[in-house]
């Protein structure tokens, strides 16, 4: 079997649209094909050793991160099973390294920030410095949320289809769902220590911290 033909089985069984047939214009699943057909002719020239370009360089780094099974379906195809097995664990350290942005962000930049502008710590204060630039969001809320994304009972799951559905071995499945659990307990820990942070800081300004929380989440 051909390297192509191989890495459209594996997306295949992983839920995304291997061919043209039954696929509506316009729609999602068109959209996704399209990418995915982009996707593993840039990385496969790439791969290749091919000069790619910048644009296009840039454009399969934000499509291995779109497709990041996708991505770990091409590296198994190209590399073998070994390198799935890094590359798994090397994403979910990331995923942590997301989670701990915006937890440390919360009281060692925002409040700090907000305050040192003269801003008050009383609850419209708090909200305030913790509001993101450029959506209606705010940061404690965007740490409770990447924190689900990337360490829920969902994305566990979805983690062990792909290694499987990829055909990794047991070793290697219990090798990722290791590094998965350790970078879990420690982004956990992150969200646990912001809120107690918060909360100290809440309780100092006489805030009732679980109408704060509420307001944020």
């Amino acid at each position: 079997m051909n390297e192509e033909k191989k890495f459209w089985e594996y997306v295949g069984k992983m839920g995304y649209p291997t061919s043209e047939k039954g696929v509506k214009y316009g729609s999602k699943e068109k959209e996704e094909l399209d990418e995915l057909r982009w996707f593993f002719y840039i990385r496969k020239e790439h791969y290749e050793g091919k000069q790619i370009g910048w644009i296009a360089g840039s454009h399969m780094s934000g499509l291995a991160s779109k497709y990041w099974d996708a991505n770990l379906a091409f590296i198994r195809v190209m590399d073998g099973e070994d390198d799935v097995v890094r590359k798994m664990s090397a994403i979910i350290r990331e995923n942590a390294k997301t989670v701990e942005m915006y937890a440390k962000g919360i009281i060692e930049n925002d409040i700090i920030d907000w305050v040192n502008r003269g801003g008050l710590i009383d609850m419209d204060g708090i909200i305030k410095s913790l509001k993101c630039l450029h959506s209606e969001e705010n940061e404690f809320k965007r740490m409770y949320d990447s924190y689900e994304k990337f360490f829920g009972d969902a994305m566990k799951s979805r983690i062990m289809h792909v290694l499987e559905v990829l055909e990794i071995s047991e070793q290697g499945i219990e090798e990722v769902k290791k590094n998965f659990e350790m970078w879990k307990e420690r982004a956990r820990d992150l969200v646990m220590n912001a809120e107690r942070e918060l909360k100290k800081l809440a309780e100092k300004a006489g805030i009732d911290y679980e109408q704060l929380r509420q307001k944020l989440l």
